[in-house]
């Protein structure tokens, strides 16, 4: 057995927010793609600033192609009322994410426009308010200022 019984529950609860994330009520005009290859402080940063906005966050897929290894991660990661994150090489695909952390803002008519670098949440959106006239980005700014 790889963990205790007391670990199960962490790590079931972990498994669900990985997987239920999709089924959140909230409008997505923000998609936050991450990897653990990023530093541990730097992804614990950008879960907390897209819960805050009820941005999903998108990892390509499996730690080594290991459940177990992701499970473990995300453990590291992922702290008590902090939201989780899907496992979805597909939205990289879609959006053309070749690295992390990028951030990308979803309007309306679904044209969008991606932020790449460590930059945070708010300058992202700021930026892509300001080049591209982004809504999404602008709602994204109004919801942390």
């Amino acid at each position: 057995m790889w963990c205790g019984v007391s670990d199960i529950a962490v790590r079931c609860k972990l498994f669900v927010l990985i997987m239920m994330m999709s089924n959140s009520c909230f409008a997505h005009v923000a998609k936050v793609f991450i990897s653990f290859s990023m530093p541990e402080m730097s992804i614990r940063q950008w879960l907390q600033q897209a819960e805050k906005v009820h941005a999903q966050v998108y990892l390509r897929g499996f730690v080594d192609n290991s459940f177990k290894k992701t499970i473990n991660q995300a453990t590291l990661v992922i702290k008590d009322n902090s939201q989780g994150f899907l496992l979805d090489p597909k939205e990289f695909e879609r959006y053309k994410i070749e690295k992390v952390p990028a951030v990308v803002f979803v309007d309306d008519n679904q044209e969008s426009i991606t932020v790449y670098g460590d930059v945070g949440l708010l300058p992202a959106a700021q930026l892509a308010a300001t080049r591209a006239e982004s809504k999404a980005a602008k709602e994204v700014i109004e919801k942390l200022t």
